[in-house]
């Protein structure tokens, strides 16, 4: 074959722009997954990548976003379009991650993610609250007018959405403790408690409401409680009886989540090192998972527990077994 053949039968390929909007599904597929490992710099141009936000295939729309997301700001409006009501919940959640990614620079979606704030699926829920805490301050005039919404859930995301954005929420620290006064709901008296001490540092302000989750008879409440004090991290470190009250909990749920929220919490080996070494020997296989995860964090502190983990990798359980295995040399080491 001759150059000038050669040069003909390139000539003669279609153009990514032109591949994109091919009659076949599998030929736009397979344009997108090309551009989303290319350079930037011979990307087409974000407004041909944007039509395949009406893409018939739902797949398509999905793989568009996660192409969209490597334009950075200059994305943030297509991807507002792929939060719209007729865009399938599955690529909502997806743009609404994405627009997660770019953080502050994600502000002009604002609108679009509060009105998914209140759609019924939890997870384009959760998405979109998390995108616009990480939006940060500037999300805080578009949060504050959701707490005012007749739906706990709307409310209690916005919440939760202030509580990530910290101490720089701190205007809506007022319309929190406004709330938490005038709800007579558990999980939401909760969720304010614990945005109220990740914003003002004042770990005593929740101690009540925590005091009765973990009393009350709802697993899920108290499963909550413990997560949520999780968290918020070493900004929960008052809340160390409390945790060790979730690791001797009835329910085995809330005895796993309170594993992983001492690790996340309590930085002093001598207080956790002991009654996570203890959860080794619990009767439920979730428990003795994340008890051998959160020893790790300790490193060579949680030496007292390699015996009941080199025990532990003879479990019949994989998993089990398996975590135990990884967790040893990270002690030993």
């Amino acid at each position: 074959m001759t150059v000038e053949s050669v040069e003909r039968q390139d000539s003669a390929m279609p153009s990514t722009t032109e591949r994109l909007q091919d009659p076949k599904e599998y030929v736009r597929l397979s344009a997108l997954a090309e551009l989303l490992m290319a350079d930037m710099e011979s990307l087409p141009v974000v407004e041909a990548i944007a039509l395949c936000l009406d893409d018939p295939s739902e797949d398509v729309r999905g793989l568009a976003v996660e192409v969209l997301v490597r334009f950075g700001p200059g994305a943030v409006r297509a991807l507002s379009h792929a939060l719209e009501v007729q865009q399938p919940v599955a690529v909502r959640i997806a743009a609404a991650s994405a627009l997660a990614r770019l953080g502050p620079d994600a502000a002009p979606a604002m609108d679009s993610l509060c009105r998914s704030v209140h759609h019924e699926d939890p997870m384009l829920r959760w998405h979109a609250g998390f995108a616009l805490s990480k939006i940060g301050p500037p999300a805080i005039p578009a949060l504050q007018p959701l707490m005012q919404s007749t739906d706990p859930r709307v409310v209690a995301t916005a919440v939760d959405a202030l509580e990530r954005i910290g101490p720089e929420a701190k205007e809506a620290q007022e319309d929190i403790q406004q709330l938490a006064m005038g709800t007579s709901l558990p999980q939401l008296q909760l969720a304010c408690a614990t945005a109220l001490v990740s914003i003002t540092g004042d770990s005593a302000s929740g101690k009540p409401v925590v005091a009765d989750a973990l009393t009350h008879g709802d697993v899920d409440l108290r499963k909550s409680c413990i997560q949520r004090l999780g968290d918020l991290g070493p900004g929960a470190n008052d809340y160390g009886e409390e945790l060790l009250q979730g690791a001797e909990d009835p329910s085995a749920e809330v005895r796993a989540v309170s594993a992983l929220a001492l690790a996340k919490v309590v930085e002093d080996p001598a207080i956790a090192v002991p009654p996570l070494t203890k959860m080794l020997d619990d009767s439920d296989p979730e428990v003795r998972t994340n008890a051998a995860i959160a020893l790790t964090r300790y490193g060579p502190a949680a030496a007292p527990a390699l015996p009941k983990l080199q025990v532990l990798q003879q479990e019949k359980e994989e998993r089990v077994a398996a975590v135990a295995a990884a967790a040893i040399p990270k002690i030993q080491e």
